[in-house]
């Protein structure tokens, strides 16, 4: 498992991964089918100090994307997500989040993160239990879903509790080098723990 910074060029995989029904339905929100528009909000990302995504990719090819969004340095937080948009690797969704939750509680030093999840995808809501998420039902959302209501569930899991899983030694490298707007400093300085 690798993961890299998304690149101009992945617009157009990234937009068909995005609009796939399979990743659309589980999603809180929409986005078009036009490639212009998501195109220059990827160009946008570069420059966000809240908010920045990798490719992931198996056996050097591109299979889905996760992000940190809302990142929060002064709270020591950051909502994120992820999605496989791949169907031959959708195995590979329960092995992601422990490398991009090693990287954010031990790289950047976050103490919590947050994210949400609608109620009816059972699998990723296991998965995220079974990581150590605890729910926050005084935050769920309810939320429209191709005209039909839907609950988002919002969760958080703490630094402390992640280490004491048993995931704690799946390691990776999440690039910074392009990102312009970070607030852990230039391009490609790391943050100090």
């Amino acid at each position: 498992m690798r993961f890299r910074e998304v690149l101009p060029v992945d617009a157009e995989m990234i937009l068909a991964w995005r609009t796939k029904p399979r990743v659309a339905s589980q999603m809180a929100t929409e986005v078009g089918a036009s490639l212009a528009p998501h195109r220059a909000w990827l160009l946008g990302c570069y420059d966000r100090p809240d908010y920045y995504h990798w490719v992931i990719e198996s056996e050097g090819v591109p299979v889905g994307l996760i992000n940190l969004a809302s990142l929060n340095l002064g709270a020591r937080c950051s909502a994120w997500g992820f999605y496989i948009g791949e169907d031959h690797a959708l195995g590979l969704g329960a092995f992601v989040p422990p490398y991009f939750y090693n990287f954010v509680f031990d790289t950047l030093g976050l103490s919590r993160l947050t994210a949400e999840v609608l109620a009816t995808n059972e699998a990723v809501l296991r998965l995220h239990m079974l990581h150590g998420y605890k729910r926050h039902p005084e935050k769920n959302q309810a939320v429209v879903k191709l005209g039909q209501p839907e609950t988002l569930l919002a969760l958080s899991l703490a630094a402390e509790d992640w280490r004491e899983g048993r995931f704690t030694k799946m390691r990776a490298e999440f690039p910074m080098q392009l990102w312009r707007g970070s607030p852990f400093g230039s391009a490609g300085e790391r943050p100090a723990n």
